[in-house]
């Protein structure tokens, strides 16, 4: 509902009747790792040297460390974009929260990010339902817990309208054993690996340019647990089977959900060998899924190149 509407008023509306009805019937399980802070309370705890945010444009920030916001009395929606390295998590603690509930002030975390009114990684690739994914705070009790997210990027939407009011977060990047669901911020990443490790999941990897993808390695619902490695097989686009589906998704599109994007490619099976031609992806978003049954070890290899001056824009 809330990503239907177009002004921040209506979308600062939006943010606090979604607070008013959960804090009323309660929240669901978070998505979020939570670890309960050892150091004692915030006063005690010490943040270090903070940089001030700004509520002027949508920030991104890519550099773990203390992050201040204070209030200058306007009631807006403020966002901060967060991203780590493609194979961390972000890691966001409080170190110092006041905003009051009863001037209609929240922050809220996000376990994605949200851009143009899609969400990525989308439902369909995160193990919990949106409403899960969202965690709103509000108050002068600052928070023990320290949150983790489920991939590489998180986000904050914040209504601070009392003057001088605000919060500190510290935001630290882990490194993520199994990565699945991954943003990346420039046109040109080399040795990008997607893997199931043999779970029951959906992977995406996001660039928000156009690109070229050149496949090195695809090994996709074609090896089973102790089973020989059939080398033979070749890639194939009818990629369904008895035990599900397993396959790759190549797509290009406007934004990072599914409403605006289109499905150029789609294959499983195997390949040792670097493709002899890249894929070009000549919209304004580039997207790889990886969909996994769980029942094979599914691997994909694979570059994402800058488009050629000559390739043009086409969605």
């Amino acid at each position: 509902m809330c990503r239907s509407m177009l002004k921040d008023s209506a979308i600062i509306a939006c943010v606090l009747v979604y607070l008013l009805v959960r804090l009323a019937i309660g929240f669901p399980p978070s998505s979020w790792k939570v670890v309960r802070r050892s150091l004692g309370p915030a006063d005690e705890y010490g943040a270090p040297e903070s940089r001030y945010l700004t509520c002027d444009d949508p920030l991104i920030r890519s550099e773990p460390g203390a992050y201040t916001y204070v209030s200058d009395g306007v009631k807006r929606l403020c966002s901060l974009y967060v991203a780590a390295p493609v194979d961390h998590v972000v890691e966001i603690e409080f170190v110092y929260l006041d905003v009051s509930c009863e001037e209609d002030g929240a922050v809220v975390l996000l376990d994605g990010w949200e851009l143009d009114h899609e969400i990525f990684p989308s439902p369909n690739d995160h193990p919990q339902p949106m409403t899960a994914r969202y965690l709103p705070f509000c108050g002068q009790m600052t928070p023990t817990e320290v949150y983790t997210t489920g991939q590489n990027i998180a986000q904050l939407h914040f209504v601070v309208p009392t003057l001088g009011e605000g919060f500190t977060i510290v935001l630290n990047f882990l490194v993520n054993p199994k990565p699945c669901n991954m943003m990346l911020l420039t046109n040109k990443y080399d040795k990008i690996q997607l893997t199931n490790f043999g779970l029951r999941r959906n992977c995406t990897v996001m660039s928000l340019y156009p690109q070229r993808v050149q496949l090195s390695y695809v090994s996709v619902g074609e090896r089973e647990p102790n089973d020989e490695f059939d080398t033979s097989a070749g890639l194939r686009s009818l990629c369904s089977s008895e035990g599900g589906l397993d396959r790759v998704q190549l797509y290009q599109g406007t934004g990072v959900g599914s409403l605006g994007r289109r499905l150029v490619l789609e294959f499983c099976g195997v390949r040792q060998t670097s493709a002899p031609r890249a894929v070009k992806l000549r919209c304004h978003s580039s997207a790889i899924r990886l969909e996994s049954s769980g029942l094979f070890d599914n691997v994909i290899k694979f570059d994402f190149l800058p488009a050629e001056r000559d390739d043009g824009i086409f969605c």
